[in-house]
This record gives structure tokens, sequence and C-alpha cells, in this order.
């Protein structure tokens, strides 16, 4: 496809290709764009703002605070990288070259978060097997490993989501001139 003058042009047919009034393609998908960026949204705050509601009054002087939300935060960020998925498919599929770079940004900063938080997460977990009784430490020690795998996996995960949307947010843009 090639633009001339403005307008979309097929480059096999050498007819105009339809768009709507956003810039995006008219076809099956067209009216599913918005939905899915509203569902994309939910699936990405709402886990946050239970993590918020779950730990609060926030208390981050206080060790055990710090380790029970963040390993109660670990339980959620499945729900958060499938939100950040979806928007990028959707900018993707769409041809929002803008919305896939901040997409991609806030994707590598939120894996950047979340790497600081299991940094913090493996300083608590030292600081607080001290006060576990022997018989649970066991149990202490798989939860706060499973905890940290889920840290590792969800920030390797918004990583490789930023990079393949910064390279979409290339292609998109490519595709446009």
């Amino acid at each position: 496809m090639t633009v001339n003058a403005g307008i979309l042009i097929d480059d096999k047919t050498k007819r105009r290709v339809r768009t709507s009034a956003a810039g995006g393609h008219t076809g099956p998908l067209a009216g599913m764009v918005t939905p899915a960026y509203i569902v994309s949204g939910l699936f990405f705050f709402t886990p946050l703002i239970d993590i918020v509601t779950n730990v609060w009054p926030l208390t981050p002087g206080v060790v055990s605070w710090r380790y029970g939300a963040a390993g109660a935060s670990a339980n959620y960020l499945i729900s958060v990288v499938f939100g950040m998925f979806l928007a990028c498919c959707t900018a993707a599929l769409a041809g929002h070259g803008r919305t896939l770079r901040v997409l991609a940004v806030t994707s590598c900063v939120t894996a950047l978060a979340i790497l600081l938080v299991a940094g913090e997460f493996a300083l608590d977990v030292a600081q607080i097997k001290d006060l576990v009784p022997p018989t649970e430490l066991d149990m202490f020690t798989i939860g706060a490993a499973k905890a940290e795998l889920k840290f590792i996996a969800s920030a390797a995960g918004f990583i490789v989501l930023g990079v393949c949307a910064w390279r979409a947010a290339k292609r998109v843009g490519a595709a446009h001139t």
C-alpha cells in the first residue's frame, strides 16, 4: 500500500483503501478496537487497584508489610501482563504506531519497576527468614521462590512486549509512508 496525496492506495488493485475517520481500516475488526482497548485497560489497571486496596494502609517502613505486599502483588501480575499484551496486539492490528511506542516504553518501565520490587522482596525475605518458625520454613521458602519466579517471568514478559511493540511501531510507520 502506498499513500498518494494523503489517500491510502492498494498497490495491487490501484484502488483507494477505505479507512475510518480515525485512520484505521474499515473491516471486520474495525468496530472492536475501542472495546479491545477498554478491556486491555481493565486487565492492566484493575489488578493494580486491587493490590493497593489489599495492602492499605501503606506502611513501607515495616519489613513484614513490604514482604506481604510484594508477595500478594506477585499473584496479580499475569493479568497486568495480559492487559499489556492485548493493548499491544490491538494497537498493532489497528496500525496505531504512536500507541505502540507508548505501550513499548510503558512495558519497559513496568519491567524495571517489577525488577526493583523483586530485588527488594529478596532482601525482605532474607530479613524475615530468621523470624519464621523452623516447622514453617519450607513453606516460607517455597512461597518466596514462587513470588520471585512470578516477578522475573512478568518482567521478562514486559521486556519482550516492549521490544516487540517498538519494532511493530516501526513497521506500522514504514507501512504508512
